[in-house]
């Protein structure tokens, strides 16, 4: 029994294009928050450095670091310039809702500053 063949319209209907504000969406979804590209290289740098016994986003550490070796004591937190406002690339405001944004940030800094001061008293190397 064979198949009988879809006709193929001639005519393709296009696609509405975005309006800004999906496009904004779109774009900011694509932001990952593990796994993203620096973390998989310092990763990769480690394993092959010969430096196994990491752990990734180990949940028992305070904040979720990064990359934690529990038995060194040490965390790394690989922050992206962006979101945690680095002081030498320093990224741009995006243009709408200031507040929101200027607010946020300046809560990612207080939490990074917190986690910083608290493992370095509880472990002593954090980068």
């Amino acid at each position: 029994m064979a198949l009988a063949k879809k006709k193929s319209s001639k005519y393709k209907i296009a696609k509405a294009p975005l309006t800004a504000q999906e496009k904004i969406s779109r774009y900011m979804r694509g932001n990952k928050g593990k796994n993203t590209k620096p973390e998989l290289t310092l990763r990769r740098a480690l394993w092959q450095a010969g430096l196994r016994g990491y752990r990734v986003h180990w949940p028992k550490a305070p904040g979720k670091p990064d990359i934690c070796f529990p038995g060194r004591r040490l965390a790394v937190f690989v922050h992206g310039c962006f979101w945690h406002r680095c002081p030498y690339c320093q990224p741009s405001f995006p243009k709408t809702n200031l507040l929101f944004w200027q607010d946020k940030f300046d809560k990612n800094q207080a939490r990074d500053a917190r986690y910083k001061q608290l493992y370095s008293k509880a472990i002593g190397n954090v980068w």
